[in-house]
């Protein structure tokens, strides 16, 4: 094992491996609590080995302890370097959980870590120590309305710093400018002054080379996934990759043609695009009401129950099926409010609707036999793998950047070897469904 990382969710967790496989690097992902054998059985030879926490929407402590039960797990193969993975929008509450994944990492190495959020490829740039998505403020951007974790604070050092009790400092832009040892300099002599979590500026993609090439030989780094596109091209300058990138084929992968079925959880401005954009393209549209989810047991079952039958006949027809909860910020404050009114929490709304979601695809995929899944949104995506009791998952090249194509790990047959893509809603191209089915059809290997 090469490197050891630990997500704070699914789809980030594909995310990450995705960027490190379109480097030739063997990779594969966990859901979290499998026992050591199960990595020996189906990870001996990974180059990557990533297991997810959920960090992202527990409390703190629990955020604390999932990671470092991971990280211990990970350390018993010797990785050369562990890697905290977290979303490109830092969204977190501002008692962690970013801070707590970081501690974490830190009892387990010592020392000090960058915490390096910024993804260029896809938008997300830090300068000053501010963040910016698509070019404005995270504070000010669409983040701000987020459902579970609105971002209200642009500063990545004073959030991070409300979510640890270690000292929290900056990097910035001039020095990452300077150079690669000018910011191995820096790191080290924030680190001589008490600094443990050094945040980085980077605005393009070559300020990620920059820091790549300053902390490549670290044991620990934390951010977003744009490190691991340029980690592999260095590992493999200095000898500690085979030149030859390998081509790794996942085991049971399927053959495809068979329909593909969306479930997507996700309220991003993307994802709704995307919706917009597969439906005016030929697939069949099941919208779920989120208020019915939430009114009790008997009105969520009727209206999975209904999601089900309309996909069955959709499916069995051969068309593409987009199931979805929202077409906009309008669907999303009504279900809230809705919850709110019943004394839930905004993690209990959540979790409710993610919940009937993954209940939706695990009946569609089983009673329609399918082959090829995507699922849009990292809470959603959690909670499709859990109810499909998937051990974990392969992961192959990028469709679109950070979201590859996966392979599916299970015990059952049924379950294994499907064609999948875990989805960060705020992630793919307006075409990504689309993309993504040409890609599935035409790829049995990563």
């Amino acid at each position: 094992m090469f490197v050891g990382a630990v997500a704070d969710d699914d789809s980030g967790m594909t995310d990450l491996l995705g960027m490190f496989a379109e480097h030739g690097m063997s990779s594969a992902m966990f859901f979290e609590r499998q026992p050591r054998k199960i990595l020996e059985r189906y990870a001996e030879d990974m180059d990557v080995v990533a297991i997810g926490t959920r960090a992202r929407s527990i409390e703190p402590k629990e955020a604390y302890r999932r990671t470092s039960e991971a990280l211990g797990l990970l350390e018993g193969f010797a990785p050369r370097m562990h890697y905290l993975k977290y979303c490109s929008t830092f969204d977190s509450t501002p008692r962690g959980n970013i801070g707590q994944m970081i501690d974490a990492g830190l009892d387990l190495v010592g020392g000090n870590t960058i915490a390096l959020a910024a993804l260029p490829v896809n938008g997300r740039t830090t300068y000053m120590g501010n963040h910016f998505v698509d070019g404005i403020r995270l504070d000010r951007s669409h983040m701000k309305d987020h459902p579970l974790n609105p971002m209200k604070e642009a500063d990545l050092v004073a959030w991070l710093g409300y979510q640890t009790k270690r000292r929290v400092g900056l990097c910035n832009y001039y020095a990452v400018r300077k150079g690669p040892r000018a910011v191995a300099r820096e790191v080290e002599r924030l680190g001589s002054s008490g600094i443990e979590i050094v945040v980085m500026d980077a605005i393009e993609q070559r300020d990620v080379r920059t820091i790549a090439r300053a902390v490549h030989d670290r044991k620990l780094v934390s951010g977003s996934s744009a490190l691991a596109m340029e980690l592999p091209p260095i590992w493999r300058e200095r000898g500690l990759l085979p030149k030859r990138r390998r081509r790794f084929v996942p085991m049971g992968a399927r053959s495809r043609g068979g329909p593909l079925l969306v479930v997507s959880g996700s309220c991003a401005e993307a994802t709704i695009r995307q919706n917009e954009n597969a439906m005016r393209s030929g697939f069949s549209g099941i919208k779920l009401d989120a208020v019915k989810i939430l009114e009790g047991a008997e009105g969520c079952r009727e209206e999975v129950e209904r999601a089900i039958e309309e996909g069955k006949k959709e499916l069995g027809r051969g068309r593409n099926v987009l199931v979805y909860t929202a077409s906009g910020m309008g669907d999303v404050i009504k279900a809230k409010n809705f919850g709110l009114g019943l004394g839930l929490t905004d993690f209990q709304i959540g979790k409710a609707i993610s919940d009937a979601n993954a209940e939706i695809a695990k009946a569609l995929v089983d009673e329609s036999r399918l082959d090829k899944l995507i699922v849009a949104g990292g809470e959603t995506s959690g909670a499709v793998c859990k109810k499909m009791e998937l051990i974990g998952l392969y992961v192959g090249k990028q469709i679109d950047p950070g979201v590859p194509v996966c392979f599916s790990i299970s015990e059952d047959p049924g379950h294994s070897g499907i064609a999948m893509s875990l989805k960060s809603g705020n992630f793919g191209g307006p075409r990504f469904y689309e993309k993504a089915l040409r890609f599935m059809d035409a790829r049995v290997r990563p």
